[in-house]
């Protein structure tokens, strides 16, 4: 069966790449050939490996358009849906414009909720404690909504210029995300697969793209749809599909069946609740490979435009390979030399591939995934330094951005070129 998955915000497709396996070799964790499903993993428009919207209109609804059309040119004459977070709301879009081919969707955040709170039920247990967790988060996390349906401009400034910036903003965006990556970073207790690395991973993602301002752009773009719908008196229309609602714990607030069914009033919905954790940011194994022919192809992925700050394809695979190189050679304690030529890739000559202009470029998004891992507190004292170092090596001054690293390496002698700094 294919199965389109749509991620969220501040997520990407890392967070469900760890999905691939189950779903695709399901006989290799605990299940049967029937329960395979051929995956298409697309980055929403404006985040990650997608294009950047050069035309106002990108909502929910011109997504999920986009993604019928992606699904027919891929050849997938029946299909089903799943969505989480804004991908819930592009899912939603597509229940509601029944694309064909559609055969059903599926959900694990209840989004209508938020403007449904004073209307759902609050009968039961259950359904008050929903509504204690829907109240906390209307009062103090929807700060990222707020800012992103207003002002995704502004707070795009510092997302783009900053990788610190960056950082704090997907760490402190909702009370909710905010403990949550504070226990992995502090604590090492992380929620589900909200691990250190795999939240080093998203934001990296959002930085070597520079797709934060675009990516908040889409709050801005569904809130002017919905209130423009609302001032014409348009409702939405049903939903035409079959419907089924995961709720899993830990999420910022449950939604009981009973809400569900009120916002999707359709027999055929069902909800569930397991003890497992949702899988956000997960790390990058790659897809399965493809066998031949359209219908066949078990793992496609959307990317028109793979615009690292500039870099070809080969130049951002490089950058990866060599990025990984470098941070696992100082976590495993290798001198500063050995780090330097990890990130400089002297170990395998791949950087001898590039022209010079890639190696800047390359340069200069290991510089910035370097010092997004200081701000979040994965490197240590010596391991700032050793950074610092291995950015001297690989021809790039941390002075100007982040001087306390720079400090750190010259009192320790790991500074080569000290003097000209």
């Amino acid at each position: 069966m294919p199965l389109i998955m749509t991620h969220g915000w501040s997520g990407s497709v890392i967070e469900l790449l760890e999905t691939v396996g189950p779903l695709t070799d399901p006989t290799a964790h605990g299940g049967t050939p029937g329960d395979a499903f051929h995956l298409v993993l697309p980055s929403l428009p404006g985040y990650g490996f997608s294009g950047e919207p050069t035309e106002l209109g990108w909502e929910s609804g011109r997504m999920a358009r986009a993604w019928a059309e992606l699904m027919d040119r891929l050849g997938y004459t029946g299909y089903v849906a799943q969505g989480g977070d804004v991908g819930a709301g592009v899912t939603d879009a597509m229940g509601r414009q029944s694309p064909e081919g559609l055969l059903g969707i599926h959900l694990n955040v209840l989004l209508a909720a938020v403007a449904l709170a004073d209307q759902l039920p609050a009968q039961s247990e259950q359904e008050r404690a929903a509504h204690d967790a829907l109240s906390t988060f209307l009062t103090d996390g929807l700060a990222i909504v707020l800012e992103q349906s207003t002002r995704p401009q502004t707070i795009g400034y510092s997302l783009l210029d900053s990788p610190v910036g960056l950082a704090a903003w997907m760490l402190d965006h909702d009370t909710d995300s905010y403990y949550k990556i504070s226990r992995a970073f502090v604590d090492g207790e992380p929620a589900g697969n909200l691990t250190r690395d795999n939240i080093v991973d998203d934001i990296t993602l959002y930085w070597l793209t520079g797709t934060g301002a675009s990516a908040a752009r889409w709050y801005w773009e569904s809130a002017r749809a919905q209130a423009a719908a609302g001032a014409a008196g348009q409702a939405p229309p049903p939903v035409a599909v079959p419907v089924a609602f995961s709720t899993f714990p830990g999420e910022v607030f449950p939604s009981p069946r009973s809400w569900v069914e009120q916002v999707y009033p359709n027999p055929r919905t069902s909800t569930r609740s397991t003890a497992a954790a949702t899988s956000p940011p997960g790390k990058s194994p790659s897809c399965s490979r493809p066998r031949s022919g359209r219908r066949s192809r078990r793992c496609a992925s959307v990317a028109p435009h793979t615009r690292l700050r500039g870099l070809s394809h080969r130049e951002a695979r490089c950058l990866v390979l060599s990025m990984r190189r470098g941070i696992r050679k100082w976590r495993t304690g290798g001198s500063p030399e050995a780090v330097g030529a990890a990130v400089d890739g002297r170990d395998s000559g791949r950087l001898g591939e590039l022209d010079h202009v890639g190696v800047e470029r390359l340069r200069e998004a290991v510089y910035g995934t370097i010092v997004m891992l200081s701000v979040l507190a994965v490197l240590s004292e010596r391991e700032r330094s050793a950074a610092a170092a291995a950015l001297t090596v690989a021809g790039t001054s941390l002075r100007l951005a982040f001087p306390p690293i720079a400090a750190a390496a010259v009192q320790e002698s790991y500074w080569p070129t000290a003097g000209a700094m």
